[in-house]
Parts: C-alpha cells; structure tokens; sequence
C-alpha cells in the first residue's frame, strides 16, 4: 500500500431511499455504493435502542473494503431525513471537517425517534420507505491514488512503435 497525497475540493450527494423501514431492527443495512474521490462511500442504517427508546440511526461509511488502513480522507458531511410533504421540515446533522480512517467508529447519529418517523402524519416515511441524503465535501486525501484513465483511441506517446511477440 503506497501514500499518496492529494488536495481536492469534490462535492457530491449521497441519496438512498430506504425501503421496507418497518422491518429495521439493529443490523446495520447497507446503501449500494457511491464513488467519490474514487473512494467508495456508502450509507448504514438501522433502528437503534438508547434508554428505552427507539431511534432512526444513520451513518456513513468510506472504503471499509480496503486492505490498506495508510488512508483518510478531511471532508465535511451533512446526514440528512428527507420530508416528503415539507422540506424545509428535514432533519440535518452537519458535521464540520473531520478525518475519516479505515477503521473509525462511525457509531451514526441518531437521526429520529423511531416512532416519530413511523408517523405518516410527520411526513418522513410513505409506502414504508424514508430518503436519506448526505452531502459530502472532500477536502483532502491521503494515501489514495487518484484512478488513471486511458483513452485507446488516440495513440500514446513513446508506444506508437511497438510491435507485441506472443510465442
């Protein structure tokens, strides 16, 4: 695993509706995952127990897959439940610059009581499923190479000359 050290500013919107939210219990459920900063981010939810009560958890996590732990990305974040009927009734929980590593306990934040959201008179859940959104901000990367590209229409330079031999 090589470092590498890169300053960016990349913007992007992570954006998952959640189906079935009636059966979430405290396994975490998985969002398909989103590129960005060629890292795979992806979002977590589940229904979470805290003195009593019962909560809507949302979290996000980046890269957990990865071999590597020499990596974190500085980046700002904004964990959003989306209301269908008033969107200017959303709950937001933005999170200023933070280091994110192979390995953080990204315990989520307790986003909703979950009878609350289970209240369709609320706004936030219809046909059993509720939209997370979270915008996130990359600042810097450490320890990711940015993905080459290629483009194999145009010849490279130093290679127009050679000639491959398969024996």
């Amino acid at each position: 695993c090589n470092t590498y050290f890169t300053v960016m500013t990349e913007e992007s919107v992570v954006r998952w509706e959640v189906e079935n939210v009636s059966e979430l219990n405290k396994v975490m459920r998985m969002s398909p995952i989103t590129f960005l900063a060629d890292l795979p981010w992806h979002l977590a939810v589940r229904k979470q127990s805290k003195s009593g009560e019962s909560h809507f958890t949302c979290c996000l996590y980046c890269n957990e897959e990865s071999d590597c732990d020499l990596w974190r990305v500085q980046h700002e974040r904004t964990l959003g439940l989306i209301n269908r009927e008033d969107p200017n009734k959303s709950v937001w929980d933005k999170m200023k610059t933070k280091w994110y590593e192979k390995g953080d306990d990204v315990s989520g934040k307790y986003l909703m009581e979950f009878a609350d959201l289970m209240d369709e008179s609320l706004g936030f859940i219809k046909d059993d499923k509720v939209i997370d959104e979270v915008p996130i901000a990359i600042k810097k990367v450490e320890g990711v190479r940015k993905a080459q590209t290629y483009n194999f229409k145009e010849p490279s330079i130093g290679w127009d000359n050679v000639i491959l031999n398969i024996e």
